[in-house]
């Protein structure tokens, strides 16, 4: 088996979206490596994240060819 990975960047988290909630939702597309939620000056998210995966050669496709929904959020 041949495994690829890839990071997303994931835009328009809402405010309260953790690592967790990530880890959680992208896992069913492959397995999640490292989540990463960039904080501003005041200590909340950016809005932005990073989720590192990795998966069979082709997962990424599957995942960047819809929109998502994470906590509440698209």
């Amino acid at each position: 088996m041949s495994l690829s990975r890839v990071t997303l960047s994931v835009l328009n988290i809402s405010w309260t979206c953790t690592r967790h909630d990530l880890r959680t939702y992208f896992e069913k597309f492959g397995k999640v490596v490292r989540v990463n939620i960039p904080m501003n000056a005041n200590g909340f998210n950016q809005q932005t994240a990073f989720v590192s995966m990795t998966g069979e050669k082709g997962f990424a496709n599957k995942i960047t060819t819809d929109y998502h929904v994470v906590d509440g959020t698209e």
